[in-house]
């Protein structure tokens, strides 16, 4: 069966809303290990409302979160390990549901399933080091200069806000068209989460006196995975990978094979000698009109094979809505060119 006889499109490509995403095997893997992670410190604390209350007292949480002792040393030691750990606690079982439906479900799973599993594993771990070093470097220095060095108690910092953050930038630059079901650019509703998020976050970052002793949100940290995530997928993953959704301003891909095979034919031109007659012209303008028009077929159905691989092994949502536009175009030519003969 031909391709343009089968019916993939059950609705119009310029409504296309975005499903909830599989649960991925990367996402899978930093769900179940949370989870476990957190309950296993919770029970370990007594099941507390909140681990981020009293943190100076619990024996358990202050080794894994961060403070001004992670980095510089202070009285009670030196503990760099806290910037990898810091990232992988909830303080409330709230807030595990949380990070485990939002950031790693909807969010990372998305994410995931456009770049890989490798890939996925390495931008979360990366997010998470880097967003807890730039909190580790910073806070202490705003947390004193907040106070006026009247804090009698450190102030803590947990939790995965960095990679919360960095994904949801990195989100709105892999799906920037994608639409939600309530027919909002999925773009727009990332940077609206962002926003609150920020705010959020600032203000219990700047009440350090009230919260001496207990754990809060970094603000440089949340900055710093923003930054790293829409540079991750800019400059890192662009250069590398053959992602399947760019930014809304990249080409859409019949512009593509049109300029790239514009600059592969380029350089076969040769320039004409003056002596050709008009004939010659048009039959030399018809050869290249011909070679562009089979060039073009050849690359289109190179393409086709490609998406129809890709819907057998992921399905129809694994296509983004520039690809989705391109089959149903290439499948309403065929049957044109059938119906013809």
């Amino acid at each position: 069966m031909a391709y343009y006889e089968r019916d993939y499109f059950k609705e119009s490509t310029q409504h296309r809303r975005a499903a909830a995403p599989k649960l991925t095997k990367g996402a899978k893997f930093l769900l179940v290990f949370m989870v476990a992670f957190f309950f296993v410190v919770w029970v370990m604390e007594g099941a507390p409302r909140s681990l981020a209350e009293n943190v100076g007292g619990s024996q358990v949480v202050r080794l894994i979160a961060m403070s001004s002792s992670t980095l510089f040393a202070t009285e009670s030691g030196f503990s760099p390990w806290q910037i990898a750990s810091a990232g992988l606690l909830e303080s409330t079982l709230f807030g595990l549901v949380i990070t485990c439906v939002v950031t790693i479900w909807l969010i990372g799973s998305m994410i995931e399933a456009a770049v890989g599993t490798r890939r996925f594993l390495l931008f979360w771990a990366s997010s998470l080091l880097l967003g807890n070093l730039v909190a580790a470097l910073v806070d202490p220095f705003v947390f004193d200069a907040l106070s006026k060095g009247t804090l009698t108690q450190p102030l803590y910092t947990f939790g995965t806000t960095p990679v919360l953050c960095s994904l949801i930038a990195a989100s709105a630059v892999l799906f920037p068209d994608a639409r939600s079901f309530f027919d909002i650019r999925f773009r727009t509703i990332a940077y609206v989460i962002l926003g609150v998020q920020l705010i959020l976050i600032a203000s219990g970052y700047f009440s350090p006196v009230e919260h001496q002793g207990s754990a809060v949100a970094s603000l440089p940290g949340a900055l710093a995975g923003v930054f790293w995530g829409r540079l991750f997928v800019k400059a890192v993953l662009a250069r590398g990978a053959n992602l399947r959704l760019v930014e809304g301003k990249s080409k859409k891909p019949e512009e593509e094979m049109v300029e790239d095979y514009a600059a592969f034919a380029a350089q076969f031109s040769l320039d004409e000698p003056d002596d050709v007659s008009d004939d010659t012209r048009v039959v030399a303008t018809l050869s290249r009109a011909e070679e562009k028009r089979l060039a073009r077929e050849t690359e289109e159905r190179r393409k086709v094979d490609f998406l129809l691989a890709r819907i057998s092994d992921e399905g129809m949502d694994s296509l983004s809505r520039s690809e989705r536009a391109f089959l149903e175009r290439y499948s309403k030519r065929q049957r044109e060119a059938g119906a013809q003969k």
